[in-house]
């Protein structure tokens, strides 16, 4: 992208010139109401816009509510039409979708029907995937 200007050894910067867009990128650690046995995250941030992108292996813990990914690395402007997102991998057959339930929160949605998923239906399954929201 031409037009960034980055400082020497970091990963942010301005686009455009006059002001401009911030630009940054980094890691986040996902996290959920159970513990998981792994989890990577990365985003990039222009502007408003921020796109994560992670890789999660859900624990064997067998509590019963709903799927979340937490501790976005920004708060969002607000929920559900202002961020969502897709699983571009998932070894459990039931999860296919991503949708932003509160400022802080991502919930994992059943491909089948409206219902989203369980901690009890990820059980040690490994889910890759992507969300877009814009920040408050």
């Amino acid at each position: 992208m031409s037009g960034i200007t980055n400082q020497v050894g970091a990963r942010s910067g301005v686009i455009g010139s006059g002001g401009g867009i911030g630009y940054e990128e980094g890691t986040w650690t996902p996290t959920g109401d159970v513990t998981f046995s792994g989890a990577t995250g990365f985003y990039t941030k222009i502007g408003r816009l921020v796109t994560l992108s992670f890789a999660i292996l859900w624990g064997s813990d067998t509590e019963g509510s709903n799927a979340q990914i937490k501790s976005l690395p920004f708060t969002a402007a607000g929920t559900n039409s202002r961020g969502g997102g897709f699983l571009s991998y998932s070894s459990d057959g039931t999860a296919s979708s991503l949708y932003l339930g509160s400022t802080t929160t991502v919930y994992v949605k059943a491909s089948a029907g409206a219902g989203v998923v369980t901690n009890t239906d990820l059980q040690t399954r490994d889910l890759m995937g992507v969300i877009t929201y814009i920040t408050a």
